[in-house]
C-alpha cells in the first residue's frame, strides 16, 4: 500500500465549508480519461453564487508579477498576498486557506491513486506537497506542447473567465507525429510536431486536472483578439525530493 505524506501550509483563515465542499464534491465526481493521457474536465466547480466574487477578487495588472507584456501570474502565498489591497488579500488568504489544505490535497490526488502506485512504484512511502497562483495572459502569449516539469505530478487548471466567447482559448492536448518520443519535464515543443488531440473549452467555472507523465503534452495556442484576457487559477501538487529542473 502507497502512504502518502503531504506537506501543507495553511495560509489564512476564513470560512471554508461551503465552498470547500462543494468543490471537492464536482472534483470527486471527475471521470479520469486515459487518453492521450490521464485527465478530467469538470463544469460548475464553484457554486455559482460565489463564483462572481472570485471574479471580483481577480487582482489588477499591476498587482500581477509580470515577466513581460502577455504574461502576468501571482502566486498564492505570503509573497503573493503583500502584493494585493485588504480586501482582495483577505479573499484569497481564506481561499487558500483550503486549497492548499490536506484534505483538498487528499482528495485531489485519490482520483489519480492508481497513477501514483505506478508513478512512484517501489516506494512505501511518498511525500507530495501543494502550491497555487493566479495567472493572466494576452495577445501574444502562447505555450508549446510540453509535459510539465519533472516535479510536478498533478496539475489543476481553473479557467476564470466571465464570458463564453472565447472557448478556443483553453488548455489544449496533444500526441508527438513520433508515437515513441516521450519528454521528462521542462522544455516546450514545436505545434508542428504534434497532433492536436482536442481542446478543453474556456469555459466558465471549469477546471481541467491531468496526471503529469512523459507524454502529457499540453500547450496553449495563440490568440489573435487584442481584447481578449485569460484569467486561471492553477493548483499544483509536486513532489519535493524531486528537482523542478534537470
Amino acid at each position: 500500500m502507497l502512504v502518502l505524506t503531504l506537506l501543507f501550509l495553511a495560509t489564512g483563515a476564513g470560512d471554508i465549508g461551503n465552498i470547500e465542499s462543494h468543490v471537492i464534491e464536482r472534483i470527486n465526481s471527475a471521470t479520469v480519461d486515459l487518453q492521450p493521457f490521464p485527465h478530467f474536465v469538470i463544469d460548475k466547480v464553484f457554486p455559482e453564487d460565489s463564483y462572481p466574487d472570485l471574479l471580483n477578487n481577480l487582482p489588477d495588472d499591476d498587482e500581477f508579477v509580470s515577466p513581460d507584456e502577455c504574461r502576468f501570474g501571482l502566486g498564492l502565498n505570503a509573497e503573493g498576498f503583500v502584493r494585493l489591497g485588504n480586501r482582495k488579500r483577505n479573499y484569497w488568504e481564506s481561499l487558500s486557506a483550503w486549497l492548499l489544505s490536506e484534505k483538498f490535497m487528499l482528495s485531489v490526488s485519490s482520483i489519480f491513486y492508481s497513477h501514483l502506485k505506478l508513478r512512484f512504484f517501489g516506494s512505501e512511502e511518498v511525500q507530495l506537497k501543494s502550491s497555487a497562483s493566479l495567472g493572466r495572459s494576452k495577445t501574444g502569449f502562447l505555450l508549446g506542447p510540453h509535459t510539465d516539469l519533472p516535479h510536478r505530478v498533478i496539475t489543476l487548471v481553473f479557467y476564470l473567465p466571465k464570458t463564453k466567447t472565447h472557448l478556443e482559448s483553453g488548455t489544449s492536448i496533444y500526441k508527438s507525429r513520433d508515437p515513441d518520443f516521450k519528454c521528462v519535464g521542462g522544455p516546450h515543443h514545436e505545434f508542428s510536431n504534434f497532433y492536436k488531440v482536442s481542446t478543453m473549452k474556456y469555459l466558465p467555472n471549469t477546471v481541467f486536472g491531468f496526471f503529469k507523465t512523459d507524454q502529457s503534452f499540453h500547450g496553449v495556442e495563440p490568440w489573435e483578439d487584442a481584447q481578449f484576457t485569460r484569467d486561471t487559477m492553477q493548483y499544483e501538487i509536486s513532489d519535493p525530493n524531486r528537482a523542478a529542473y534537470y
